[in-house]
């Protein structure tokens, strides 16, 4: 399909009528050679609308319109040709709106009329004939040429009012990034990917009659990075060019002046007309997001105004990519983990707020309400929504890049390209509770499938094992007596609930992992089977490291696990387990580094340690300066700095394409840890008082309502838990009544 000539036919507007009326007439001139015109329909304020008689056959009535209300119309013209023209036995409308099925009861109400045959040919007929002949090609080509192609170039994705890049050429450089990035396969180089964009974005409008001088597009690239030293800068300019030339661009040796060929012209239009749409329907997508937030916090939409609230959004999203993006090549430049916090985004969400004031009601909640839309957005909403903003975090990453290094493929070949990585009990645990979840929400399955696809090797200690069966237990104490329960819910079972799966399943569903006789073999074999994560222990190499280490990574460990709940008491056993099984992984991963030897290049090891949690992030630069030592790579690795690594450095060559643009920008496992113990009672009980819906509607109720919920927490301080509980229960109880009256 070609998306230049659907995004012409979608956004062709009420006043090029004529342009429509000759694509339809190249189109039907296969079947009808010639047509009478009738009279215009009253009321059109023009002639969208205009109805024709075929020549041949004046039994068939050809009616062509842009307008949106093609019910209407119909319906109109039914009636207009039912008592001027009786004879008229088929009436064929040609639209640019899509129908499809939505069309279906008119056709059986003109049927059981006995009125005039309906054949609506609406914008997907149109696309699917556009290389049928020559005549519909060349027909599809002047349509596009004149209604869309003049708005591609400067097509504004990262439009002015929500862009963070400041000037033209590097916003058009981004878009390009984003388009090259999702053309080209994974096993291209980067550098050769970015430059090729960027010489393309160069050329953007060019012809065989605006021609552009290899001087200019020297200029024009440079002034995109000016900190580059432009001797090399022009090296891959003219390397680029070299690559580009015959295939896509043509050449004037004499005059040394470049432009794009026609068929990359066409190429780019159907590129970028793509990306808009993804566009649009990403920002409807963020809309309703937005419209959830504030429906589940409890302020009135009704004087909201989404459009710029989307465009808030949309800045901060923006921001957000940037940054992680800068972050990410800061990060390898210098050997230092990144961190993430929640709270970045409505820092981010603030900082927006005070550049770009709002004076409405809103402006009280606006840092909340926009970093909880950007959350839900960075963390996924559907997959569409989630490969383009993928694309567009991937872009800014390499722009990051260019800016550090015109040579971006040296600057990725220093992260390691074949991994040997030993999992935390917090990675792991989200693998199990996304058994639950359809394919599309399982974003730590997928991340922890694309590492094993690139190459990497997979680990887990017994001490993980161990802890993960003890949460376990622990998950089903809470499970049998859940009224008895005190302090918070164990993760595993909070979650559970959290995906609306019945209670009383809850104890089937644990079997999955784990039997009664032997439950360490079971879950290794889970593990094994399902995530291929292998059993290998750590112990040994960890006991061979410099005691001195050993002695301050011991005592940074046990604070970290003796004041991580502050409040709560902490039995001192439990705190040891913790300590030794953390110690295991930190100090093991480390001597397995060349056995204790450092690298030039701190991301050059193969081990890691796979942990999503801040203090494990932390770990090594508080435990260096502990032991006064000058250096101590860390071994640790979020699954942020993974998804990055993935997309970008070596490992991207061995991972399909349609895999990389599904994985997650971000994944946050501490979201559903924080569920009021008050919700865990009453999830089960709203299950009950809603039997007889589907069950896959009666998860999807309870989740949405529960995340609604939470957004409403700060009522939960002001009105108390019970009118939490009253609400909760009113709102699923009078839900399901409602859908057993449609049913």
């Amino acid at each position: 399909m070609s998306e230049r000539f659907d995004y012409a036919l979608e956004r062709c507007p009420p006043t090029s009528w004529h342009a429509f009326e000759r694509l339809a007439r190249s189109y039907m001139a296969s079947d009808y050679q010639a047509f009478r015109t009738l009279a215009a329909s009253s009321g059109d304020g023009g002639r969208d609308g205009m109805l024709f008689l075929t020549e041949d056959d004046e039994s068939v009535a050809v009616q062509v319109s842009l307008s949106q209300d093609w019910a209407g119309k119909i319906r109109a013209t039914q009636a207009r040709l039912r008592d001027t023209h009786p004879q008229v036995r088929e009436l064929i409308y040609l639209t640019n709106q899509e129908i499809g099925a939505r069309g279906d009861d008119l056709r059986r109400t003109f049927r059981e009329a006995r009125a005039v045959r309906l054949d609506i040919r609406d914008r997907s007929w149109f696309v699917d004939r556009e290389h049928a002949s020559t005549s519909t090609t060349r027909a599809a080509d002047a349509f596009c040429r004149q209604i869309i192609d003049p708005l591609l170039p400067r097509a504004e994705v990262f439009d002015r009012g929500h862009a963070i890049l400041s000037n033209d050429e590097s916003r058009a450089a981004l878009l390009y990034l984003v388009m090259q990035s999702t053309d080209d396969s994974n096993d291209r180089q980067l550098t050769k990917l970015c430059f090729d964009a960027l010489v393309r974005t160069a050329l953007r409008e060019t012809d065989n009659e605006h021609r552009m001088a290899r001087a200019d597009i020297y200029g024009w690239v440079l002034s995109v990075l000016p900190t580059q030293d432009e001797g090399e800068v022009r090296m891959y300019v003219d390397r680029a060019l070299e690559r580009l030339n015959k295939t896509y661009v043509r050449h004037w040796t004499k005059e040394d002046e470049f432009c794009l060929n026609f068929e990359e012209r066409i190429r780019i239009a159907n590129s970028i007309a793509k990306i808009v749409q993804a566009d649009e329907a990403f920002n409807r997508e963020l809309a309703e997001n937005a419209r959830f937030v504030l429906v589940g916090m409890a302020i009135d939409t009704s004087t909201v105004d989404f459009s710029a609230l989307v465009l808030r959004v949309r800045r901060v999203l923006e921001q957000f990519l940037f940054e992680r993006g800068e972050s990410f090549v800061s990060s390898v430049a210098t050997g230092t983990p990144m961190l993430f916090s929640q709270s970045e985004l409505v820092d981010l969400a603030s900082r927006d707020s005070n550049l770009h004031p709002d004076s409405t009601s809103l402006r009280h909640n606006l840092p909340a309400v926009v970093g909880e839309v950007v959350e839900r957005a960075v963390l996924g909403l559907s997959e569409p929504a989630n490969a383009f903003v993928r694309t567009i975090g991937d872009a800014y990453t390499l722009f990051a890049f260019m800016c550090e290094t015109p040579n971006v493929q040296a600057g990725v070949s220093k992260l390691f390209s074949q991994g040997e990585f030993w999992l935390d009990t917090s990675a792991v645990l989200p693998l199990l509770i996304e058994s639950l979840l359809d394919e599309h929400d399982r974003r730590t399955s997928l991340l922890i499938r694309a590492v094993a696809e690139s190459g990497a090797r997979l680990m887990v200690t017994n001490g993980v094992v161990d802890e993960l069966l003890h949460h376990i237990e622990l998950s089903m104490i809470a499970w049998r007596a859940p009224h008895d329960w005190r302090g918070r819910a164990p993760f595993l079972y909070s979650s559970f609930l959290w995906s609306g799966a019945a209670n009383a399943d809850f104890s089937e569903w644990v079997r999955k992992f784990r039997g009664d006789r032997r439950p360490e073999i079971d879950l290794a074999e889970y593990l094994l089977e399902i995530h291929s994560i292998r059993v290998v222990d750590l112990k040994e190499p960890a006991s061979q490291l410099d005691p001195r280490i050993r002695w301050h990574a011991e005592e940074y460990w046990r604070g970290v696990h003796e004041n991580r709940r502050p409040g709560e008491t902490i039995d001192p056993e439990t705190v040891r387990q913790l300590v030794e099984r953390d110690l295991e992984n930190f100090l093991g991963v480390l001597q397995l580094r060349s056995h204790g030897e450092e690298l030039q290049n701190p991301f050059g090891y193969r081990q890691w340690w796979l942990s999503p949690v801040r203090s494990s992030i932390e770990a090594a630069e508080k435990i260096r300066d502990a032991a006064g030592l000058k250096r101590l790579d860390s071994p640790v690795l979020d699954f942020t700095f993974l998804a990055h690594y993935l997309a970008v450095g070596p490992a991207r060559r061995q991972l399909a394409k349609s895999l990389e643009r599904r994985l997650p920008m971000m994944v946050e496992v501490s979201l559903l840890d924080a569920t009021p113990s008050v919700v865990l009672e009453l999830a089960d009980s709203v299950r009950a008082r809603t039997a007889g819906m589907d069950e896959r509607v009666i998860r999807r109720e309870i989740r949405d309502q529960l995340e609604s919920e939470k957004l409403s927490r700060t009522r939960i301080g002001r009105a108390g838990p019970d009118a939490l509980v009253a609400e909760l229960r009113q709102a699923l109880e009078s839900n399901g009544r409602r859908r057993k009256r449609s049913s």
